[in-house]
């Protein structure tokens, strides 16, 4: 299934499914992020609100090495949310 990332930070990612596509809440999947180097990150994640084709993830389980390439994926795309890891 495609879809359009619109904003990712270290908790969670927004992004619009292509039309027609559609997906339950509290479904999991896994979400496939174009990453420099060796190929794409690959987060698992869980569903927590669809509207429409808009859908709101949060990362399930988030380790502490896929978050770091999220935020170095985020400052590189410019994002302002990309903040300090917690501890």
């Amino acid at each position: 299934m495609a879809g359009r990332l619109e904003d990712i930070s270290v908790g969670g990612a927004f992004f619009r499914l292509v039309k027609g596509a559609a997906l339950p809440r509290r479904v999991f999947l896994r979400l496939f992020l174009p990453a420099a180097g060796e190929g794409p990150i690959v987060i698992p994640a869980r569903v927590v609100e669809i509207r429409g084709c808009q859908v709101r993830v949060s990362y399930d389980p988030l380790v502490r090495l896929v978050a770091e390439a999220i935020v170095a994926e985020t400052r590189v795309a410019g994002a302002s949310d990309a903040g300090p890891l917690p501890n």
